[in-house]
């Protein structure tokens, strides 16, 4: 009964090192997030999403259906937000930071129960400085 691996207090003594890479990470990703959405030009798809949502509804599926591939849901949506968020392109891009973060725990979570705590680590950590996560 004295084996240290099954005891739950040395399970406690690990945790703080596998939620610290954690949050290592997740400042690496909030960081790069920001820095990005507050400082890159619009992109061409960025400046087309927001061109094509402020149109009517019934113009924004017409021209979707005729000169887009991507399923519409996404438009219908960035529409609706128009009234609410307006204003400059990075309000928009800071819709994603929470998804962002999201992204970030969801890896560190799968790779650490397929793998190990130190796989984890590494995968969240490449997440966060992932060009694709944080633009």
């Amino acid at each position: 009964m004295t084996d240290d691996a099954a005891s739950p207090i040395s399970d406690d003594r690990q945790r703080p090192g596998r939620l610290g890479w954690l949050a290592v990470a997740l400042l690496l990703g909030g960081l790069a997030t920001l820095w990005n959405a507050l400082t890159l030009s619009p992109y061409v798809d960025e400046g087309y999403t927001l061109f094509v949502s402020a149109q009517p509804l019934p113009a924004l599926l017409h021209d979707l259906s005729g000169h887009d591939f991507q399923p519409p849901l996404f438009y219908v949506i960035t529409h609706f937000l128009h009234a609410v968020i307006g204003g400059p392109i990075w309000h928009w891009r800071l819709l994603s930071a929470p998804l962002a973060f999201i992204t970030i725990v969801c890896t560190w979570a799968i790779t650490r129960r397929i793998a190990d705590d130190k796989a984890a680590a590494v995968a969240a950590l490449i997440t966060a400085a992932g060009p694709g996560l944080v633009l």
